[in-house]
Order: structure tokens, then C-alpha cells, then sequence
């Protein structure tokens, strides 16, 4: 299967995950399994490079979660486009 997805560096916004394929709607792009852990040790978190790649999880937003692949690069906005 040929790559669907690589990483690019985005002048002014640093690395980022490009199309290599044109996708349709409900194409999935990358199933990214999780690393969750506990809100209260995100001040470890904050001390290392994962800091820029982590994002709040669960329905209480009470733990963190690091997606692997290429997961905590994709753009995350308030107005996706994927």
C-alpha cells in the first residue's frame, strides 16, 4: 500500500501531517493507538518535548493522552479539515 500520509515542516508552524492522496469524506486516515494517563502528572509532562504533543482526555477532560503514530502531529483547530 503506498503512503497516504507524511511529515512536512510548515514555515511559522513547525512539523505537520500531509495528504500524499487525495481523501474522501470517511476515509480513515490512521487508527493511533493512546498512551492515557492522569491529569496530575502532566507537570512531568510539561518538563519534556511531549509537552507540544499531548492533549486532554476522557468525557471530564481529567487525564491526558499522547497518540502514537502519527497522531499528535495532525492539526488540531477549531475548524478542522479531516
Amino acid at each position: 500500500m503506498a503512503q497516504r500520509t507524511y511529515i512536512q515542516h510548515i514555515s511559522g508552524k513547525g512539523r505537520a501531517v500531509c495528504a500524499a492522496v487525495p481523501f474522501s469524506i470517511d476515509d480513515l486516515v490512521e487508527l493511533c493507538p493512546v498512551i492515557i494517563t492522569e491529569v496530575d502528572e502532566l507537570s512531568a509532562i510539561h518538563k519534556t518535548s511531549l509537552h507540544d504533543y499531548y492533549f486532554m482526555w476522557g468525557i471530564a477532560q481529567n487525564q491526558a493522552a499522547i497518540a502514537l503514530g502519527y497522531g499528535s502531529i495532525y492539526n488540531h483547530s477549531d475548524e478542522p479539515n479531516a
